[in-house]
Parts: structure tokens; sequence; C-alpha cells
């Protein structure tokens, strides 16, 4: 990782790839707020740091990744089901 000292104190400079639609909605939500979208970012991610931080102190971490990983093979199972099994249509 690169260190960025001119300007920006010590930090360091952390790159990620996002879909279209995915930027196009930071955009949005960026906008809404009348912040840059970098910042917006910086302040997601520092959230969700504090917050996985604190879980992790009492062991909600590894709950949180079971609920994760339980919700996607439900959106995955459901994407795969023509009729869902309790008669409920899902709609997106």
């Amino acid at each position: 990782m690169k260190t960025i000292s001119q300007g920006h104190g010590n930090q360091k400079c952390i790159t990620l790839w996002f879909t279209e639609d995915m930027a196009a909605r930071m955009d949005r939500l960026a906008e809404k707020g009348d912040i840059p979208r970098s910042r917006l970012l910086k302040n997601l991610i520092e959230i969700g740091i504090d917050y996985l931080e604190r879980a992790d102190k009492v062991g909600l971490v590894s709950t949180a990744v079971l609920l994760r990983d339980f919700g996607a093979w439900c959106r995955s199972v459901l994407r795969c089901s023509e009729e869902p099994r309790n008669g409920y249509k899902v709609e997106s």
C-alpha cells in the first residue's frame, strides 16, 4: 500500500473497485448528503470498522459472518427457485 504524506497527513491510499450500479448508488447518496463520494465511503468504512471492533469484543463478529452467509444462501435459493415453497411470491 502507498502511504501519502504530502497534504494528507500520514494516510494510506487504498483503491477499491465497484460495479457501475454500486458507483451510481454511492454518487446519489453522496450528492444527497452534499459530500464527495470519497467522504461517503470513508464515513461508511469508519462506521463499519467501529461496529465490527465492538462486536468482536463481545464475540459477535463470527455470528455476524454466519448471518451474512446465511442471508446470501437464502437469496441464492430464492433466485433459483421458480415457485417458493411457502406459497408466497418474493418480489425484488
